[in-house]
């Protein structure tokens, strides 16, 4: 009889490395997408802007705080609240 270890999964998920290089790029990236929109006449700064800050956060949440290597529910407790914020954002602003 093969022995099964209950704990084999979140074993093989909780020690894995993140590139940490490649995260900084993104952000890196996103920020300067950021600064050159607010350059470019007739965009509707605040709903990008929003969207690109939300896409930041989430990546910080997700490696940084490590919730994409912890069980799926705690990065959808994080998230959920920014997904929420946006039509809350917009209608403040009109």
């Amino acid at each position: 009889m093969k022995h099964v270890d209950p704990n084999q999964d979140v074993k093989q998920r909780s020690h894995r490395k993140p590139n940490y290089l490649l995260v900084f790029v993104f952000l890196a990236a996103v920020t300067a997408l950021e600064v050159a929109i607010t350059y470019i006449p007739g965009v509707p700064l605040a709903p990008v802007l929003v969207a690109l800050s939300l896409a930041k956060a989430s990546a910080v949440l997700l490696y940084f705080m490590h919730l994409r290597f912890d069980h799926w529910w705690y990065a959808v407790i994080f998230l959920v609240p920014f997904v929420l914020v946006i039509p809350l954002v917009l209608v403040v602003r009109v």
